[in-house]
């Protein structure tokens, strides 16, 4: 999520958000990368909303998502870079799918952006206890201009949620730790915040469901 990834567009920051933006990252909930086994609910929405922020760099990321089965969703996203300024500050857009294997513990993923064979296939496990939530990611991110053949991906996540705030930390394979907070203001829209030090990135978003 998220991901918003984990993280071609850029080839910098843009292919982190291309990881990143959907639950997520299709990947995890904002503001995490790391994604969780859950689909959205059949024949309900998910819109997410966010911008990446660094000491060079401003992305806005747009993403929607809509659950065609109980086991099954399917979104499209769209980064946008607002800094620096350039012509065109759209990055590409891309699609994502995700299906549940195991209900609400197995899932897999998968991301492509339009017109490009760049992909990434992820396998994702999510476990709740008492008092936290645990979410892992595996996966292989295909780059065609990338040099490389191929590379697996890796990442972790806690969630501990208190009321109407979660306190939510990451560990990346290759970006650091990203730790921020979530906020539901109601059982449909939720507002969050993350912060990466070793990329300098500070991220904000919103999330509403219908």
């Amino acid at each position: 999520m998220r991901k918003w990834s984990n993280r071609i567009l850029d080839k910098g920051l843009c292919w982190i958000l291309f990881n990143c933006v959907f639950v997520t990252v299709a990947f995890g909930a904002m503001p995490l990368c790391t994604d969780d086994a859950g689909v959205v609910e059949k024949a309900k929405y998910e819109l997410e909303s966010g911008c990446d922020i660094t000491s060079d760099e401003q992305f806005v990321n747009i993403g929607f998502k809509h659950g065609l089965t109980d086991r099954m969703d399917i979104g499209v996203f769209l980064p946008l870079q607002t800094k620096p300024k350039k012509d065109d500050v759209f990055c590409p857009a891309g699609v994502c799918m995700k299906f549940m294997l195991v209900k609400d513990m197995f899932s897999f993923s998968f991301v492509n952006e339009f017109g490009e064979p760049d992909y990434v296939l992820n396998g994702i496990f999510s476990r709740e206890f008492s008092l936290l939530k645990l979410h892992l990611n595996l996966g292989y991110e295909y780059i065609r201009n990338s040099g490389e053949k191929g590379e697996i991906s890796y990442s972790g996540a806690l969630e501990f949620p208190f009321k109407n705030i979660d306190i939510v930390g990451e560990m990346l394979n290759k970006e650091g730790v990203l730790l921020g907070g979530r906020i539901h203001i109601k059982d449909c829209i939720a507002l969050d915040t993350g912060c990466n030090i070793k990329n300098q990135l500070l991220t904000v978003g919103l999330h509403y469901e219908f």
